[in-house]
C-alpha cells in the first residue's frame, strides 16, 4: 500500500487507494463479527454489567466470583466478543449514565460521581474529561444550552 501510495501520480488517487483498503478492512470486520456469532456467558454478564455499573466494587474478579470462571478467561472471552477491554466498556457505560445525570442541573457532580460507581469525584472528573474532551460542568453547560435551544424553537 505504501509504495501503491508513494507511486500515485496525484492526492485523488493516493486517497482512492487508502479509501479502497479502509472499505476491504471494513468488509473483513463485518465478516468476521458475523462468523463469531453468540456467547450467551458474554451476554449475560452484559446484562449483568448494566445492572450494576453503578457499585463501585464492580470488577473483573467480582465477575469471575459471579459467574464461575477465572478474570484471566473472562478478560479474553470479553474482549474478542465486545472488541474492548471490560474496563473500558465499564467506563462507557458510567460515562453514559453520568452524561443523562448531568443534564440535572440540581445534582451535584460528587453525587453523580457517586452515583455511577466513582468513590473518587477527581478519578470521574479525569475519565470523564478523557472520554468526552470536557468536563462534567462544560458538558452540563452545553447540554443545558442545547435544551433551552431546542425549547426556544417548540415555542
Amino acid at each position: 500500500i505504501y509504495e501503491k501510495i508513494e507511486h500515485s501520480e496525484n492526492w485523488k488517487q493516493a486517497e482512492s487507494l487508502v479509501l479502497a483498503v479502509l472499505e476491504e478492512l471494513a468488509a473483513k470486520l463485518t465478516s468476521k463479527r458475523s462468523l463469531r456469532g453468540k456467547n450467551d456467558t458474554i451476554e449475560r454478564m452484559l446484562t449483568y454489567i448494566q445492572a450494576h455499573y453503578h457499585e463501585n466494587d464492580l470488577s473483573l474478579d467480582r465477575l469471575a466470583v459471579q459467574f464461575h470462571l477465572s478474570p484471566t478467561y473472562i478478560s479474553k472471552q470479553f474482549k474478542e466478543y465486545t472488541e474492548r477491554n471490560f474496563i473500558d466498556y465499564l467506563i462507557e457505560i458510567r460515562i453514559d449514565a453520568s452524561k443523562a445525570l448531568l443534564a440535572n442541573k440540581d445534582k451535584k457532580v460528587n453525587d453523580i460521581a457517586e452515583a455511577i460507581g466513582y468513590m473518587n469525584t477527581r478519578s470521574f472528573l479525569r475519565t470523564f474529561k478523557k472520554f468526552t474532551g470536557m468536563t462534567p460542568t462544560e458538558f452540563r453547560e452545553q447540554a443545558i444550552s442545547k435544551q433551552h435551544g431546542q425549547d426556544t424553537e417548540r415555542t
